[in-house]
């Protein structure tokens, strides 16, 4: 449907979600949110879980070739030209440089998901070739997909989520929504990853998708639109997707469809933090670890 205009931007739909310097930008005094995570595990102040599960990841997540310091710097410098990213990116996401079995260079995204420990770890990754490969990502083998950046949804008040299809749009949704702090941004790996049970993570709030504009985009809306119980919004790109269209109309655009997005929805519920940590590890169990 219709987005509506920039007038939104300023209007309550969008602007009661939260700026830096906002009353609702707020975390709750005296508790973490890695504290949080243990509390909810189950995980005693003595570090002993009351209900371990362990868990294996596949050894490729770990096992990767590394270039020298000075290929892979070059080598993300001119990644991060190519999607207009700031190099504050590198160290947020975890970006680095691995070799794959071709001896190709690629970029690596990791994929997290929280542990009973009050940590992330990776549990899946994406291999981004700036080259000719006819694979422009690879995934590892054996490893079940998870969305990319759920850190975010780790916040006090959350009302918002912007679901992107791939970690690039995820990344760039994220530098556009800057300020924001009661929204989230996360990302699926592949058109046909995402899964009924992630949808919980998503109920009750303001959901925007931001897919790309082909039929596959189209196919990851109607799969997303049936895992959650309230209705969402499907936002269009002017360009191909997301990030396309960011560096050839700037984030400013991109912001404001997103929040144009957001402001369609009318519910007025707000998830805590403490909810918030709940359902991640709820959703996804098999990140908890024993601790020792």
């Amino acid at each position: 449907g219709h987005l509506g205009g920039t007038q939104t931007l300023e209007g309550r739909g969008a602007g009661d979600l939260g700026h830096r310097e906002g009353p609702l930008a707020r975390r709750p005094a005296g508790r973490s949110p890695r504290a949080l995570v243990r509390e909810r595990a189950g995980v005693s102040r003595a570090g002993a879980p009351k209900t371990p599960a362990p868990v294996a990841y596949p050894a490729t997540i770990t096992e990767a070739r590394r270039p020298s310091q000075s290929v892979a710097e070059k080598y993300l410098e001119k990644y991060l030209r190519s999607r207009g990213w700031p190099l504050s990116v590198v160290e947020r996401h975890g970006l680095e440089v691995v070799v794959d079995t071709t001896g190709s260079l690629r970029v690596r995204h990791p994929y997290r998901v929280p542990n009973s420990g009050g940590g992330w770890r990776v549990a899946y990754y994406q291999d981004r070739d700036l080259g000719a490969s006819r694979v422009k990502w690879l995934s590892p083998r054996g490893a079940s997909p998870v969305p990319y950046n759920l850190e975010s949804l780790e916040r006090e008040d959350l009302a918002g989520v912007v679901v992107c299809e791939g970690p690039a749009d995820t990344i760039t949704a994220e530098l556009a929504l800057e300020g924001l702090e009661r929204v989230a941004v996360v990302g699926v790996p592949g058109s046909g990853a995402w899964r009924a049970e992630w949808g919980r993570l998503l109920d009750g709030l303001r959901v925007v998708i931001a897919a790309d504009n082909d039929p596959a985009g189209e196919k990851l809306a109607a799969t997303v639109r049936a895992s959650v119980r309230t209705p969402v919004a499907l936002v269009r790109w002017s360009r191909g997707d997301l990030t396309e269209t960011a560096l050839e109309e700037g984030l400013a655009v991109v912001r404001e469809v997103l929040l144009a997005g957001l402001s369609e929805q009318v519910t007025e519920e707000q998830r805590t933090l403490e909810e918030s940590v709940r359902l991640l590890l709820e959703v996804f169990p098999e990140a908890r670890e024993v601790i020792a």
